[in-house]
């Protein structure tokens, strides 16, 4: 048993010895959703980016990979158009239902995370592949409700619905936009995959690499949510509007909120010790007759 464990002692670090190396920067711009079960929201396209730095264990055809980086992605989630009531009072303190109509809005959230990736995959060639799970921390989130509004007013004294009486807060269809912020869960793990193509500089210490990338969040990512409704009068002044995002409001509090990306990234490795020969792309171990 013991002689088992030192040939494999011996073979692993007959691995490190002979491996490659490499460390460098990876650049990517991404496609973004996020995805739920709420019965009024759709996916909508965002965006974003990322920097980072990387860390490359190479053996043979064999590579394990990890590193840092730090993203910005802006995520949109569309909300169909609703209707909501308010209970209020007016200035003359008479009693009346204020009805809030909103159409085309998208509410928008900008998040600020930290990456840690641990990814396994293979180089034949020029082209490579790696799949592994990537640790995402959610440092800072902005918010932003972007919607058309359009607002009346029913009083128990009059039959009509009062309409288009902007002195009174009550208005057909105009823009209306407000921002916060919002908190995530810090944690989300992510199944991330790659593949592209690679190309080695003459000298063979450096490499460059241009791919596609997947990444999906297995955890829910949404936090408790609050008491706050989507659309809220100031009630001290009805005429303005505070819009909450959908994911920080009481609306369907149980539903779990995934993040899914996919973009382009290339990738920048210089070689660290060894060398691959011109000619090869492998390294032949030496130890004890392998």
């Amino acid at each position: 048993m013991r002689k088992k464990l030192a040939i494999v002692l011996l073979l692993l670090s007959c691995a490190v010895i002979h491996a490659q190396h490499w460390f460098g920067v990876s650049v990517d711009a991404d496609l973004s959703w996020q995805l739920d079960k709420i019965d009024i929201t759709k996916a909508k396209i965002g965006g974003g980016g990322s920097v980072g730095a990387v860390y490359q264990f190479q053996y043979n055809h064999f590579i394990l990979e990890t590193g840092i980086s730090g993203s910005y992605t802006l995520y949109n989630v569309g909300v169909n158009d609703s209707l909501l009531h308010y209970e209020m009072i007016d200035t003359k303190g008479t009693q009346f239902t204020y009805n809030g109509y909103l159409k085309d809005r998208t509410d928008v959230s900008k998040n600020l995370s930290v990456n840690v990736p641990l990814m396994l995959g293979a180089e034949f060639n020029y082209f490579y592949a790696l799949a592994g799970a990537k640790v995402s921390l959610n440092l800072l989130t902005h918010t932003q409700q972007k919607a058309l509004l359009s607002t009346t007013g029913d009083y128990d004294m009059y039959y009509e619905t009062l309409v288009d009486m902007p002195n009174h807060g009550f208005h057909d269809f105009e823009k209306e936009q407000t921002s916060g912020t919002m908190k995530y869960k810090m944690l989300d793990l992510r199944v991330a995959g790659e593949i592209g193509t690679v190309f080695y500089s003459s000298n063979r210490s450096a490499k460059y690499r241009i791919g596609v990338f997947a990444e999906y969040g297995v955890l829910n990512v949404r936090n408790q949510a609050s008491d706050q409704s989507l659309l809220v009068p100031d009630l001290s002044e009805y005429m303005h509007v505070q819009m909450n995002h959908i994911y920080s409001s009481s609306y369907n509090p149980t539903s779990p909120v995934h993040n899914l990306l996919c973009g382009i990234r290339f990738t920048a490795l210089f070689s660290v010790g060894n060398t691959y020969s011109r000619n090869s792309r492998s390294y032949p171990c030496r130890c004890i007759g392998y």
